[in-house]
């Protein structure tokens, strides 16, 4: 990313990725049978319009920018965890075994993809001629 960075602003880098979304989304918007908002999807639509169009994205930009793209494309693998985590907060669903499994190989994952800096297997030295 730092070679092929694009020079914009934090804030305009997002409002040019929300532009191209909104354009992407809009034919299926339009195409819909049922679009009206209501007392039921309004919390909905706002969380998806602010949380997951704005506040994620921004952070993931600001992630990027400070530890780099390497770095922080490996939290990536959080999103099932932390999706496990809303889903009881909000939906009231029950943790499973498979959600505390699955959460733990995601966390030792991360910490040894952090950790490890050394290649598992080192190259073989190829012969010298001669």
């Amino acid at each position: 990313t730092k070679r092929w960075a694009i020079p914009l602003p934090t804030w305009q880098s997002l409002y040019v990725q929300v532009f191209f979304g909104v354009l992407l989304l809009l034919p299926g918007f339009l195409h819909a049978p049922d679009v009206a908002l209501n007392a039921r999807n309004i919390p909905l639509v706002l969380f998806a319009g602010l949380f997951a169009s704005i506040i994620a994205p921004f952070l993931w930009i600001l992630g990027v920018q400070r530890l780099g793209a390497s770095t922080t494309s490996i939290f990536m693998n959080f999103v099932p965890a932390f999706t496990a985590v809303i889903a009881v907060l909000f939906l009231h669903e029950q943790l499973r075994a498979y959600h505390w499994i699955g959460g733990a190989m995601t966390l030792v994952g991360v910490i040894l993809a952090q950790r490890l800096k050394t290649p598992l297997r080192r190259p073989k030295a190829e012969p010298t001629p001669g």
